[in-house]
């Protein structure tokens, strides 16, 4: 587990399962992440996706997943790469920095979890401002690559771990 503030980084365990449940997200933002219960699903078809748990002291506030596997190619030919998916915030928690402060984390938490893996990328949906703003701001750069996603083009963006 890693911190900044209150903020910590967990690999998911069955213990957090009732409250990511509860996780509410509004109809605009549902198009451009999953709620993390539905996600946890797909990790149990896809064993290459590792789910995280942002923790605020003991509450989840939030989650995304680490993908390792061969479902990343399709966004980077780097086999030392990682794939952060389904990013969010639980709405009740929004407005609280929680998702700077938790992405300010995920490079030493990738580190000592992932410590074969040099990079972070992930796929933002061009549309989605706030976003774009959040990840550049924490250190993610755009790489110029796009793809197209179910909510239409997706630039794709990049962390270097050092």
């Amino acid at each position: 587990m890693l911190e900044n503030q209150d903020i910590s980084l967990q690999l998911y365990e069955p213990k957090y399962k009732a409250k990511l449940a509860k996780f509410y997200l509004t109809d605009e933002q549902k198009r451009y992440t999953t709620i993390p219960i539905e996600a946890l699903e797909k990790c149990t078809e896809d064993p290459t996706g590792r789910p995280i748990v942002v923790l605020s002291g003991e509450v989840p506030v939030g989650f995304f997943i680490l993908h390792t596997g061969e479902g990343i190619h399709e966004f980077t030919e780097n086999p030392q790469a990682m794939l952060l998916r389904a990013f969010c915030i639980n709405h009740r928690y929004q407005g609280r920095k929680y998702a700077a402060r938790a992405l300010s984390v995920l490079p030493p938490f990738a580190q000592k979890y992932f410590p074969d893996k040099k990079e972070i990328i992930l796929a933002v949906n061009k549309d989605n401002e706030p976003a774009k703003g959040l990840y550049g701001k924490v250190g993610f750069h755009n790489t110029g690559a796009e793809k197209i996603g179910r909510s239409g083009p997706m630039h794709i963006y990049s962390y270097t771990l050092s």
